[in-house]
């Protein structure tokens, strides 16, 4: 493998991912056939070729996550955050009297975290990512692995 930076071998690391996937379809959907059926793929040879991928994205998966070794609690940070702000994202916030979708019945509503709270904990959450991001995507796109 050549020298490269993290945000390369992040992308390596998809293709070889979408390879390996697209191989396995390949295996699975042509291996048995009818009898005489015309086989478009020497099955044995593209196990042997994706088997060969898989040990290439290991390599490169383990590398990649050596070098991230630095920046990793920023790494799980950002995920757990975006999954923070998903959740945040559907937490209802209806207050008043509404009417009840299913029955024709009127209810009063009352929300714990009121709207405008909820909008400036997302924001609040959403600056944090994307300052995250930017130090990331800065660390992957100057960071060498070999």
């Amino acid at each position: 493998m050549k020298n490269m930076t993290i945000a390369q071998a992040l992308k390596e690391k998809n293709k070889l991912a979408f390879k390996i996937k697209v191989n396995w379809f390949k295996i699975k959907t042509k291996n048995s056939l009818i009898k005489g059926a015309h086989r478009p793929y020497d099955i044995h040879e593209l196990k042997d070729q994706t088997l060969v991928l898989v040990d290439e994205l290991i390599d490169l998966k383990t590398k990649i996550h050596q070098a991230s070794a630095p920046v990793r609690d920023k790494i799980f940070r950002l995920s757990e955050l975006k999954a923070v702000l998903s959740t945040l994202g559907g937490i209802p916030t209806n207050e008043g009297i509404t009417k009840d979708k299913y029955e024709n019945e009127f209810t009063e509503m009352d929300a714990s975290i009121k709207t405008l709270e909820l909008d400036e904990m997302m924001e609040q959450y959403q600056d944090e990512i994307d300052d995250l991001q930017d130090h990331l995507d800065n660390f992957n796109y100057t960071t060498m692995i070999s």
